[in-house]
């Protein structure tokens, strides 16, 4: 286990990152896809940067609209862990309410799936298909940049202690008492 220096969602991300790099972190059932936390934590670094290259900060808020996925947690923990607010949106909602919720929420980008992307009809702002964000593609680009994240739970000090200041760098702090999420119910 580990010691948290601030209890926020960021320190978990990055200190579970960087703790149990490989270990498995998030996966399907069938294990046709299946992220270690060192390749979540390099995902999410790069997201983190797409994110912020394209304009978002801190309190910018990032809507997730995608059926259960890996991909579906790597968002929401690099949304929160990037000092952004995720605004999850249920599966079920018929477009006029997901157009409702974007507008309410004033959020700046939309993560959606393939799958319910037509309920986007009439959004006219950021989108990023959730589908490229675990891609073959990406994971090498992720283990180019963050390589030695593996090494996390090695002793190879000195690439150790460069890539996890690479690592924890790509997420800025965050304090305790900032807002994460935004978590709109049917009932809303």
């Amino acid at each position: 286990m580990y010691k948290l220096n601030k209890l926020t969602l960021r320190d978990i991300f990055v200190q579970s990152c960087i703790t149990y790099a490989e270990r498995p972190a998030l996966g399907m059932v069938d294990d046709s896809i299946v992220l270690r936390y060192g390749e979540l934590g390099g995902l999410g670094a790069i997201l983190a940067a797409r994110l912020k290259a394209c304009g978002m900060g801190k309190t910018d808020k990032i809507v997730l609209l995608s059926e259960n996925r890996p991909e579906w947690g790597l968002v929401y923990f690099t949304v929160a862990a990037s000092g952004m607010v995720v605004v999850p949106i249920l599966t079920d909602f018929n477009p006029e309410q997901i157009r409702n919720i974007i507008a309410h929420s004033e959020a700046k980008a939309v993560v959606v799936s393939e799958k319910l992307l037509s309920k986007l009809d009439a959004y006219k702002g950021m989108i990023i298909n959730i589908e490229e964000l675990a891609s073959p593609l990406l994971l090498a680009e992720a283990y180019k940049s963050f390589g030695a994240i593996e090494n996390f739970s090695k002793n190879f000090r000195e690439d150790r202690n460069h890539a996890i200041k690479k690592f924890e760098s790509a997420f800025p702090f965050v304090n305790e008492d900032d807002l994460a999420a935004i978590l709109y119910t049917s009932g809303t």
